[in-house]
């Protein structure tokens, strides 16, 4: 549609150039001198997801061939929402192709079709961990921008005003989320705090919002650790990753946090010990570490760390070879640095199965003395 005698005309479909039957073409944006349009779509030629193409624009405003962006603007993932400046060269889109915050973030890049420099980040406070797109300037006021956002939404995007110049302090980004190790399911209300690695002095704290995800401002790219918490879960401390050269963003992979409930066992997976012997064989060792991990960042728990046997041999001998390889794993911790105050060993002999032994038909049960074999720790 178009503004004739200050009344809009009925709409019309855009020729072939832009609309192909099928396909897609959104989000429009006629350059400010009414030469060209810029707009996504997922028509052929795109490199994947939606692709920016551009169009020239004849007299009467009818699009020309159009022409894909190119891949240094363009990637395999989704760009939307093109901005472009034609009197200062500047092409500003929102892309999921590039390493960034999370979501759709902010690129910028400056040339014309077929001559772009390489698309940079904007950094916040441009984008956020969620999705940013939409970028517009105020046409009274220089340095400012409007973008939507659904950085401070469950469900939606929002308006926002964004101040174009840069401060005086460069701020960088470390963001993430939190979840449920055994559920995989994401953990609001976790505390995280970021500790300086150096100083090992807590920097700043936060706890995650609805969707498990936390973010830090920061005022540089020191080496930081995070510390995880929340009630009935096992605390968490993690090395950070680097930043990499050049970015002021710092994704990190999910952290997943144990639960626990106090006098309730927790089974130790993968430990092995040979027939009728209480050595800890080496495999045992990867699981047993997890273990002293767990103990170490959790200094003020004590646990019992417990054996069980099956029903095969006597009682008598499964209880002592079950102390045994308690007093095995025990030992084990100890040697990597876990104080024996904190950890006591207890053998259960045939006393505690959690499967028959034998079945209801007086047959033998493998799959249910496996089970029973078995090592576990509570906290106490």
């Amino acid at each position: 549609e178009s503004l004739e005698n200050n009344q809009w005309t009925a709409p019309k479909r855009l020729n072939i150039n832009v609309n192909i039957t099928g396909f897609n073409a959104i989000q429009p944006f006629v350059t400010a001198d009414g030469k060209q349009l810029y707009f996504a779509s997922n028509k052929p030629g795109s490199l994947g997801g939606y692709d920016l193409w551009m169009s020239e624009l004849d007299s009467q405003g009818n699009p020309l061939p159009s022409v894909n962006l190119g891949n240094l603007i363009n990637t395999p993932q989704d760009e939307q929402a093109p901005y472009y400046n034609p009197q200062q060269k500047k092409l500003i889109y929102s892309s999921k192709g590039f390493t960034g915050l999370g979501g759709f973030d902010f690129m910028e890049s400056v040339g014309e079709p077929g001559k772009w420099t390489k698309p940079t980040n904007l950094g916040y406070p441009m984008n956020s961990a969620k999705d940013d797109l939409y970028y517009a300037t105020d046409p009274d006021e220089p340095g400012l921008a409007y973008i939507s956002s659904d950085r401070q939404s469950e469900c939606c995007l929002e308006l926002f005003t964004v101040k174009n110049s840069m401060p005086k302090n460069k701020i960088f980004l470390v963001s993430g989320s939190v979840l449920d190790c055994d559920q995989q399911k994401l953990l609001a209300d976790a505390k995280v705090s970021l500790v300086d690695s150096v100083s090992k002095k807590t920097v700043k704290q936060v706890f995650t919002d609805a969707a498990g995800k936390y973010q830090f401002e920061v005022k540089d790219k020191n080496s930081y650790q995070l510390t995880v918490e929340k009630e009935g879960y096992f605390t968490k401390k993690v090395q950070l990753l680097s930043f990499k050269k050049n970015a002021d963003t710092l994704k990190n992979p999910a952290i997943c946090l144990k639960p626990f409930v106090v006098g309730k066992a927790i089974v130790l997976k993968n430990i092995f010990f040979d027939y009728k012997k209480a050595d800890i064989r080496a495999d045992s060792k990867i699981e047993l570490n997890v273990l002293v991990t767990i103990m170490k960042d959790n200094p003020d728990i004590k646990i019992e760390l417990s054996a069980h046997t099956d029903a095969i041999g006597g009682e008598d001998y499964n209880q002592k070879l079950s102390q045994a390889r308690a007093q095995s794993c025990v030992n084990y911790l100890i040697q990597s640095g876990i104080s024996n105050e904190k950890i006591t060993a207890k053998g259960y002999g045939e006393t505690r199965p959690v499967a028959p032994n034998i079945l209801s038909n007086g047959k033998d049960n493998p799959e249910g003395r496996q089970l029973n074999r078995r090592t576990e720790f509570m906290v106490l």
